[in-house]
């Protein structure tokens, strides 16, 4: 879920499938296959297209919000274990 999360994470910030692809490193049908997985996860539709770009539907915008959250807390916590193997004490939030 969280290599999905982070798909859509990309489409929304770059605005493009192809772009998403690129700075993914995969090819754009998984791009699609990524953001379909979590239309149907949400039941709901997460982005359209108007003139050519990609926009955020209301519940996609959403989405973004709180996988910004989720991407923060995942580099907050790759950050803590490296503390902790370098010797550092773990603080808990």
């Amino acid at each position: 879920m969280l290599v999905k999360l982070k798909t859509f994470s990309v489409l929304a910030e770059c605005g493009s499938y192809t772009e998403t692809a690129k700075k993914l490193y995969c090819s754009q049908p998984a791009v699609s296959q990524h953001i379909r997985f979590l239309e149907k996860h949400y039941q709901t539709k997460l982005v359209t297209r108007k003139n050519q770009q990609i926009v955020l539907t209301e519940r996609g915008a959403l989405l973004k919000e709180y996988t910004e959250k989720i991407m923060g807390l995942c580099e907050e916590l790759d950050d803590k274990m490296t503390s902790a193997e370098n010797g550092q004490e773990l603080i808990c939030p």
